[in-house]
């Protein structure tokens, strides 16, 4: 190796060792123990930075190393364990990391999602890009609890009094002929995520393996009583002032999911990745996707494949009712684009007359101006309709202040 190549490789050594730490510092310290201890382990070990320098940039983020780790059967913390993986089983861990991708369906994000859509006049079309298991296309299928209180059973699409804390909780299913949606992969064009947990694989123990279906969860039936499934996903939302809960749930007649690779939540392989993506602490997000993923796969929520900056993204728009609000809805999906891609995207959904919802990291959707607000783990995610904020987040959209 030249002196030219040396002194290219090692600021690109220096700039990974940067981010695995702060994630230490600004994600996980405060989450996930584990993780941060593996973070810290990573940063500081040249023999672990230089064969993840090897693998394509935007495989390089923590999330996907760890699930993949964790996949692999690495304890997580475990810093022994995780240069054990690395030290011998490097070519299967790195194929896991090359073929899975952080497609995290958080369906916590719906409450933010959810305020979104109150403010758009019904009935709604809704169709969401990077859907990845389609766990967000399906908001007003869920109950949520706003400010910590007290749940109750769902009656079919009516919600608490607006303002107040209380519970609103969903209906029984699509009206107008809604049309099943499923949800797809999360990186579109191949490009560095951020802010994204990573997966795992069938070694992966620490999991215990793919959860099955809730128990007792309905085939879907049309309007009636809410399934167990559905009584089995209750959000917790905590609204801050000035945040006022929805006085009911949306009118969504039709939806539809976009993403470059759909996963099947009644598959058992897709549900072990997605829950290999949730933190290793956080017990209580793995058991609430597990119920989200049962109750999609029985409302037969089906995703597309395809590409956001194709064609791929008029097509399925094309299907939308024409009495209907076509909404275009993301989270989490711009951070996989750099920025000229991602003006392009704002672009092309402002092509299709659709109204556009999206819930990112600060500073990631190019339309949405600059919050005064000071960045904590609170306000790390913004919600806007059309590039107009109306609420941050916390990056599971369980925390929600006004801007």
């Amino acid at each position: 190796m030249n002196d030219t190549t040396a002194s290219h490789h090692r600021p690109n050594l220096r700039a990974l060792a940067e981010r695995y730490r702060a994630f230490a510092v600004h994600q996980a310290a405060d989450t996930s123990p584990t993780l941060r201890r593996w973070a810290e382990t990573v940063a500081d070990d040249p023999a672990l930075l230089a064969p993840l320098a090897s693998l394509p940039p935007g495989k390089q983020q923590p999330n996907l190393v760890f699930a993949s780790a964790r996949w692999h059967g690495a304890r997580p913390g475990d810093a022994d364990s995780l240069r054990d993986l690395f030290a011998t089983r490097w070519p299967a861990f790195a194929a896991t990391v090359r073929t899975r991708a952080t497609q995290t369906n958080e369906p916590a994000r719906c409450g933010a999602i959810l305020l979104g859509l109150q403010r758009i006049k019904g009935p709604i079309a809704l169709l969401e890009i990077g859907a990845s298991a389609g766990l967000c296309l399906i908001p007003e299928r869920y109950s949520y609890e706003f400010n910590g209180a007290a749940r109750s059973e769902a009656v079919s699409g009516v919600g608490g009094p607006a303002g107040g804390a209380g519970p609103v909780t969903g209906g029984a299913g699509p009206t107008n002929g809604a049309e099943p949606v499923s949800r797809a992969a999360r990186p579109v064009n191949g490009a560095r995520p951020v802010n994204e947990p990573g997966p795992m694989s069938e070694a992966a123990k620490p999991l215990s393996g793919p959860a099955g279906p809730v128990s007792g969860a309905e085939p879907k039936s049309g309007a009636g009583p809410t399934s167990e499934a559905a009584r089995s996903v209750t959000l917790d939302i905590r609204l801050g002032p000035g945040l006022a809960q929805p006085a009911a749930m949306p009118d969504i007649v039709w939806r539809a999911g976009l993403d470059l690779h759909p996963l099947d939540p009644a598959d058992p392989d897709s549900l072990a990745w997605l829950r290999a993506l949730v933190w290793p602490e956080h017990e209580a997000r793995r058991a609430r996707l597990t119920a989200a993923a049962a109750l999609v796969a029985e409302e037969g929520v089906r995703v597309t494949a395809g590409d956001l900056m194709t064609a791929d993204l008029a097509r399925p728009a094309a299907g939308a009712p024409r009495d209907a609000t076509l909404v275009v809805m993301h989270s989490a999906t711009l951070a996989y684009l750099d920025e000229p891609a991602r003006r392009a995207a704002v672009e092309r959904i402002g092509r299709l007359g659709a109204r556009r919802l999206s819930f990112e990291a600060r500073g990631v959707d190019p339309a949405v101006p600059r919050v005064d607000v000071p960045l904590t783990p609170d306000t790390l995610f913004v919600a806007a309709l059309d590039g107009v904020p109306y609420a941050l987040g916390n990056g599971h959209g369980t925390v929600l202040t006004e801007p």
